[in-house]
């Protein structure tokens, strides 16, 4: 039972389904319908797509009401969602505040994410990113 358990995740769906269906005159009944079913690749199969979907429905519901929340909450959401995903999409946000750190002795970049009010950014690049700004033009 404990393998069924981990096979599904491990977050205690055999023991959810086993107080939902459980019958006391029958204890192992429900039991074993969880290990036949962490070992049937097709239910695992059907259960995975189950929860990308509804992963995927839960995203797209709360997408707007996150975007007025708090950098914080918005950061914890995002770690949920790297976890909950091995590639997922992801809204990128710039921090509402940055301040890119000016460097005078740097090279002067124009149409740069971090640009002044003059439309400039002076960086200073470490040597691979140099090679490949000059590499790449």
């Amino acid at each position: 039972m404990r393998e069924a358990d981990v096979k599904m995740g491990n977050y205690g769906f055999t023991y959810a389904y086993g107080k939902r269906y459980g019958e006391e005159n029958r204890p192992d009944e429900y039991k074993i319908d969880c290990i036949l079913f962490a070992n049937d690749e097709h239910c695992a199969a059907m259960l995975n797509r189950y929860a990308e979907d509804k992963f995927h429905e839960l995203d797209d519901k709360y997408h707007v009401y996150l975007a007025s929340k708090s950098e914080s909450c918005r950061s914890q959401y995002d770690e949920i969602k790297r976890d909950g995903e091995c590639v997922s999409s992801h809204n990128f946000r710039l921090p509402e505040d940055y301040r890119a750190k000016r460097d005078d002795n740097g090279r002067t970049f124009t149409k740069h994410l971090f640009a002044d009010t003059d439309g400039n950014a002076r960086i200073s690049l470490n040597g691979l990113f140099l090679y490949l700004y000059i590499s790449c033009g």
